[in-house]
Order: structure tokens, then sequence, then C-alpha cells
């Protein structure tokens, strides 16, 4: 009988008797290595986690919503911690602004069209606005929005 090269299980010829205890070894044989494997990945995963939680200081958060009027106004998002940035994206067009902390206007431009928005902050909370455009400060009625941001950790 011949052997696997690996793992020394049974490789059978047609001339060979099958014996019980063959099947038996080489089922022991495979469950040790997939009980070290198992082992092995686990005690990565656990070391990983390890080297991973002292390195990050922000998690990832978003949300959607519908924008809701017709005309200039705002839109406020309330951050579930403080964001270090955040970026809003109108899902139907391609507008989108990245706004830092802090920042108290946002600036995009779109198929050539520049677009801007005051941005004023208060705890957690952002507020877009812009005196005549509901496009600008990401609020235009029935459009689709999308907010993400790294929030920080503290």
């Amino acid at each position: 009988m011949n052997k696997t090269q690996n793992y020394q299980l049974s490789q059978w010829e047609k001339s060979d008797k099958v014996l019980m205890e063959d099947f038996n070894a080489d089922n022991a044989k495979i469950d040790a290595a997939l009980k070290a494997e198992a082992d092995a990945r686990t005690g990565a995963v656990a070391a990983l986690a390890g080297q991973m939680s002292g390195k990050g200081n922000c998690r990832i958060w978003s949300t959607t919503y519908t924008g809701a009027t017709l005309e200039g106004s705002s839109r406020t998002v309330t951050f579930p911690g403080r964001p270090l940035f955040a970026i809003f994206c109108d899902l139907s067009g391609g507008l989108f602004y990245i706004i830092g902390y802090g920042a108290t206007n946002a600036h995009s431009y779109s198929g050539g069209n520049g677009r801007f928005c005051e941005v004023s902050w208060s705890g957690n909370s952002v507020t877009l606005s812009h005196p005549r455009s509901s496009l600008s400060c990401m609020d235009e009625n029935g459009k689709a929005y999308l907010v993400v941001a790294l929030i920080a950790l503290e």
C-alpha cells in the first residue's frame, strides 16, 4: 500500500486488502491535523486582536437619509460620537463633501459645477446650510444621501 506525501494517509491499490485499522489510523491523522490548524488560527486571530486593540483611534459610522426641502435650507446630522471627519454624498448625482471636524464651509465640484455650503458644529452634530440651494446643503426634496464618518474613540 502507498502513502500520501504529507500525512502518510493510506493509498490503496486494487490488489491491497482494505482494513478498518487503516481507515481509523487515517481518520486520527486527519483529525489531529485539522485540530492543529484550528488551534493555530485561533491563536493567530487572538494575537492580531491583541495587537489591534491599542492601535485604533476611531470607528466607521454611516447612515442614509432622504432630503426634505424644496428651496435653500439646512440639514443637521447627529453622530454617535465626535466625528473626525464626515463624507456627505448625493447618491443620485455625484456631489459630495468631505468635511473635517470644526470646518466652517464645504466645497465640491460635480460635472464642472462648483457647490458650496456653510458648515456649523455643535457637539456631535453638524449642520450644512445654504440660503438658496437645498442641493448645496444636501437636503433636496426626495433625494437620497449617504453620510460616512470616522468617529473618535474617546
